[in-house]
C-alpha cells in the first residue's frame, strides 16, 4: 500500500523536474524508466521497507511536497510499530506471569517430544491432559515465599478461600477451623487420573490419604483363584480412600483403587 502510495505521488507532480528547486523526482534520479511501471513499483517497494524499518538509507529521497508529506508519514508510522514491538518485548519480560508461559512452553516441549518418539495418540493424549491440569492447578508466583510473608492466621485464610472449590468437597473439613485446613491444604498433592487408571495396584500400598474431588473412583480386590477384580467399594465425590493401609501399616491390605 505504501508502495503504492509512494509510486501515485511521483506519478502525478506537474513535471518530472521541481523546477522551482532544481530537483528531479525520485524515479528520475535513480534511473527508473518512467514508462516501466514494474521498475517503478519495485523501487517503490525498496523505499516503503526502508522507511517503515527507520533505516531508509537515502538513495530514494523525497523531491516534491507531496513525497515529503508522505514520507513523514509513513516514518511516524514505522517508529510507532517499533515502539510497540519494543514495548512488547519489554512487557513479556517483565510479565508476572512468566511462569504460565514457561509451563506452557513445558507442555508444547511435552508434545514435540511425544511426537517424534511416535507415541500413540491416546497415551499422548493422556499425557497433555495430565500436564495441562497441572498447569491449571498451579501459579506462576512463589506461593511458598509469598505466604512466608503473610501472617499465620491470614495465610491460612487465603489458603482456604484460594481452594475453596476443593474444600468444599471434602467433608472432613465442613466443621473443621481455617488453620487446620490450611496446614492439611499445603500438605496436599493434586492428581488426575483418566479413566479405567490405577491409582495403585492391589498388591502395593498406597502413598497417602487420598479425596476424591471429581468423578468416580473404585476400590478393587484381585480374586485369588481367577485373577480378577472384584469391586469392594465405590467412592463418588468427597469420599477418601487410601486409609486402610495408612492405618494397618503392619498388616497387608490388598486393595487397589482405580478411576472410573
Amino acid at each position: 500500500f505504501i508502495g503504492c502510495a509512494w509510486n501515485f505521488t511521483s506519478g502525478h507532480t506537474k513535471d518530472n523536474v521541481h523546477e522551482s528547486a532544481g530537483i528531479s523526482n525520485w524515479w528520475v534520479e535513480n534511473d527508473v524508466p518512467a514508462d516501466s511501471k514494474y521498475d517503478r513499483y519495485v523501487a517503490s517497494l525498496y523505499f516503503a521497507f526502508t522507511t517503515m524499518t527507520t533505516v531508509g538509507y537515502g538513495d530514494v529521497i523525497a523531491a516534491t511536497d507531496g513525497q515529503r508529506q508522505l514520507a513523514c508519514f509513513v516514518m511516524v508510522i514505522g517508529a510507532t510499530c517499533f515502539g510497540y514491538v519494543v514495548g512488547m518485548i519489554g512487557n513479556l519480560l517483565n510479565n508476572p506471569m512468566k511462569g504460565k508461559a514457561r509451563l506452557r512452553a513445558h507442555l508444547l516441549q511435552m508434545d514435540n517430544y511425544l511426537h517424534e518418539q511416535e507415541v500413540e495418540p491416546i497415551l499422548a493424549s493422556m499425557v497433555a491432559q495430565q500436564t495441562d491440569f497441572h498447569i491449571s492447578r498451579s501459579t506462576a508466583f512463589n506461593e511458598i515465599k509469598i505466604l512466608k510473608r503473610i501472617p499465620f492466621q491470614l495465610r491460612n485464610r487465603i489458603i482456604v478461600e484460594s481452594h475453596w472449590d476443593i474444600v468444599r468437597h471434602i467433608p472432613i473439613f465442613d466443621d473443621a477451623q481455617n488453620d487446620f485446613i490450611g496446614q492439611v491444604l499445603i500438605l496436599m498433592n493434586f492428581l488426575r487420573f483418566t479413566e479405567m487408571d490405577f491409582i495403585y495396584h492391589c498388591d502395593e500400598p498406597s502413598e497417602g490419604l487420598y479425596f476424591v474431588i471429581d468423578g468416580i473412583v473404585e476400590e478393587l480386590q484381585e480374586h485369588v483363584m481367577s485373577g480378577e477384580y472384584v469391586l469392594v467399594e465405590l467412592l463418588d465425590k468427597g469420599k477418601m480412600f487410601g486409609y486402610r493401609n495408612v492405618l494397618s501399616p503392619g498388616k497387608r491390605v490388598e486393595i487397589g483403587a482405580r478411576s472410573f
